[in-house]
């Protein structure tokens, strides 16, 4: 999520979400140059569902701050975050 993200309304608006592979890599072409917040997570997320995005947001202090410049590629280890 980008590092600007600070409500529900944003982070439904906002987020880039899926599901790593059976190696736990996950890839998204779609991120433009910027600061972001990367968060892993064990339980499913409703990312439709604002209840699911309102326990989001307390975890995001948990977030992986990362920085992407122009045509980066960047790999992080990420544990899993509870969402309860």
């Amino acid at each position: 999520m980008p590092d600007w993200v600070t409500s529900v309304a944003l982070l439904s608006k906002s987020a880039i979400h899926g599901q790593t592979d059976q190696n736990g890599n996950f890839t998204s072409r779609l991120l433009m140059p910027g600061k972001y917040r990367v968060l892993a997570s064990a339980q499913s997320v409703r990312w439709d569902a604002p209840e699911d995005l309102e326990k989001v947001l307390p975890v995001m202090y948990q977030a992986r701050e990362v920085e992407l410049g122009a045509g980066s590629t960047l790999a992080i280890a990420l544990q899993p975050v509870p969402i309860y």
